[in-house]
């Protein structure tokens, strides 16, 4: 059976490596944020995927000019429908006509063709239009992964599978010391945890050894309840503590990666000054951030442009 998984824009790569690593399977990039794959075991993916917005199983897809070669193309192919169903359509893009058309149009032809009950509420099947650009994917049954554990977010707090494609990109190892300054909700430690420990989406971890995961700053009421609900708190640190105070509070190349979400312009010398006094030697930082960050003392070995609602930088830096 073939399958969809959706990705963050620009981070497909990190979805290919999970699908490797969790179904032993090849994947391919079709075209931005939908990835390809085979398999038979979805329900073993999505109990494990941490990095997919959204998967379904792939029944057609087609390159299209007008709402008509959708048609026609739905026309054509043959889809298992149950006793009920409802049609569901995702859109991104500039189009001559809206979600709401296709799931009425589309709903029509599959209503006169296969004589089967249209179920808003609860549909035994979902068919499911998504459409990027000029680009449509005809697919069965999407599972979406939203995290139980972010009861409190605030205005920094970044999507989960963004969190986690962060620590797949610093490639970060479990028994190294990973520090994540301006902590927000806690997710980028969250999902660095749930990731090392290989727990499965909205279950909690059955160890209790802590790892070397911390992360710091000035308000930490919302890391502390996220990481109570994931069932994680224990496992790592969360501490109260202002930026200035890095190379007091960590010793001296004590720290193996650091993951930083910096949302706004302004002027991170002292930051980093202090980050380059604790990293270690072989140490990486990774970076997200809107604007173009000046960091004396490193270089960066990678860059990664991603969009999701904005355009926004994954940087990978080392010491010089």
């Amino acid at each position: 059976m073939k399958a969809i998984s959706t990705t963050i824009q620009g981070l497909e790569e990190v979805t290919i490596k999970e699908i490797k690593e969790i179904l032993k399977v090849k994947a391919k990039v079709l075209t931005l944020t939908k990835v390809e794959f085979a398999t038979e075991e979805t329900d073993k993916f999505n109990n494990l995927t941490r990095s997919s917005l959204n998967t379904y199983q792939l029944i057609d897809k087609l390159k299209f000019k007008n709402i008509e070669d959708i048609e026609n193309k739905i026309k054509k192919i043959n889809i298992d429908i149950k006793d009920s169903f409802v049609v569901r359509c995702h859109r991104v893009g500039n189009h001559k006509f809206n979600s709401l058309d296709i799931e009425r149009r589309i709903g029509e032809i599959i209503y006169k063709k296969y004589k089967k009950r249209v179920e808003f509420e609860n549909p035994e099947t979902i068919v499911y239009i998504d459409i990027l650009n000029n680009y449509c994917f005809i697919g069965l049954n999407p599972s979406t992964f939203k995290r139980n554990y972010k009861l409190r977010t605030n205005f920094l707090t970044l999507n989960s599978s963004l969190a986690y494609s962060l620590v797949r990109t610093v490639d970060y190892k479990i028994n190294e010391a990973l520090l994540i300054p301006f902590c927000s909700s806690g997710e980028i430690a969250i999902e660095s945890c749930l990731y090392i420990l290989k727990t499965q989406l909205n279950e909690k971890p059955k160890t209790k050894e802590k790892l070397k995961i911390i992360t710091v700053g000035e308000n930490i009421k919302n890391s502390v309840i996220n990481s109570k609900i994931a069932g994680v708190y224990n496992l790592i640190r969360i501490k109260r503590l202002e930026m200035d105070w890095l190379d007091t509070e960590f010793k001296k190349n004590s720290i193996d990666k650091i993951i930083m979400y910096i949302p706004k312009k302004d002027d991170y010398s002292e930051l980093f000054r202090q980050i380059r006094h604790i990293l270690k030697k072989n140490g990486r930082i990774c970076t997200l951030s809107t604007n173009k960050i000046k960091a004396e003392g490193f270089k960066t070995i990678k860059k990664i442009e991603i969009m999701h609602g904005i355009k926004q930088e994954i940087s990978i830096l080392r010491k010089l």
